[in-house]
């Protein structure tokens, strides 16, 4: 969780797409889920972003996806 709220501190563009890969490898962690979306939130609107956005769409948690739909 340190290394989630780390990155999203960092708002590094490169961390977009791992972080949501991360999300998906691991679904039913929803409070570790939330955390990758909340730092999403704070990198700024860019390719990577908006590819980590698209990857968790598919996310099985509903929570997860209602929260990135907002992110577009």
């Amino acid at each position: 969780m340190g290394a989630i709220i780390s990155l999203g501190n960092r708002k590094g563009e490169e961390a977009a797409v791992p972080l949501a890969t991360c999300a998906l490898e691991h679904p039913h962690d929803i409070v570790q889920n939330l955390e990758i979306v909340r730092s999403l939130e704070k990198i700024p609107d860019c390719a990577q972003r908006r590819s980590a956005v698209q990857l968790l769409k598919s996310h099985p948690s509903h929570m997860v996806r209602a929260r990135v739909v907002t992110m577009e």
